[in-house]
């Protein structure tokens, strides 16, 4: 007897594990749905990031559909200039939700792009 309790408490562990790991899966998709909703906007995008040294950087920005270049550090954020849109080379949107890429795929783009 204590043979099968002990097969049917691991059978019991085993179960319940699988229940939080398949819990967690679907939170976690929930929360980064939540968060992605919440940090996307159509007239924003951060085009570009450059890192010139710990937590400052250059990023080239698109707001309303004007370029702008500006320094980010820790505690300040500053508008350097104005760039032409024919100056600034935008990468390909990336592809839509569902569509599986594959590595290879992605590594080619990366390759093209350097």
């Amino acid at each position: 007897m204590d043979t099968l309790a002990a097969i049917a408490e691991v059978i019991g562990l085993v179960v319940a594990l699988v229940l939080i790991l398949i819990a967690t899966y679907y939170t976690t998709r929930f929360i980064a749905k939540q968060t992605g909703d919440r940090f996307s906007s159509k007239n924003i995008k951060v085009i570009e990031t450059y890192r010139i040294a710990p937590n400052k950087y250059i990023q080239i920005v698109e707001v309303a559909g004007r370029f702008l270049c500006i320094a980010v550090t820790k505690d300040n954020i500053e508008m350097l200039t104005e760039l032409n849109p024919e100056d600034v080379e935008v990468m390909s949107a990336a592809p839509s939700e569902g569509v599986p890429v594959s590595f290879i795929e992605v590594l080619k783009n990366i390759k093209k792009n350097k």
